[in-house]
């Protein structure tokens, strides 16, 4: 009999949120969840992107992410112009405060999840990340 502990889908959860509780204090002051912060470092790495693509990124329904649009321009940290190609969709572009808060947070959350990965060897780090990256690459 196998346990819920012993499959992999629990394991994975575990390690989320293990990392995931590690950001609060990275990102204390922004008003920002962890997930607004990689949606906000997706519209600083991928300048014009539109919602849709940054939905589909985070593995999330394009009603969230419009709410997580909402809030990042109420900060003042992104702005949404009209799609150059697509006059039903927007384009997300970083303001010079979000770029800021970006690059300043940016280190933290890095640190933290190193952390969190801190019983590893620099070896079995590599290891481990590239069995996600052949775990998750697309067909």
């Amino acid at each position: 009999m196998q346990y819920l502990k012993d499959t992999l889908i629990y394991k994975i959860r575990t390690l989320r949120k293990k990392v995931l509780a590690a950001a609060p204090a990275a990102l204390e002051g922004t008003g920002l969840t962890a997930e607004l912060y990689f949606a906000l470092r997706f519209i600083y790495e991928t300048p014009g992107c539109s919602q849709k693509e940054l939905a589909d990124l985070l593995l999330t329904d394009a009603n969230i992410i419009v709410r997580g649009i909402d809030k990042l321009e109420k900060l003042s940290l992104v702005r949404r112009a009209r799609h150059p190609n697509d006059r039903r969709a927007y384009a997300l572009y970083i303001t010079e405060k979000g770029k800021q808060l970006v690059l300043d947070k940016w280190e933290k959350l890095i640190e933290n999840q190193e952390a969190c990965l801190s019983d590893l060897t620099e070896k079995q780090r590599k290891l481990f990340s590239h069995f996600f990256d052949i775990a998750i690459a697309e067909d």
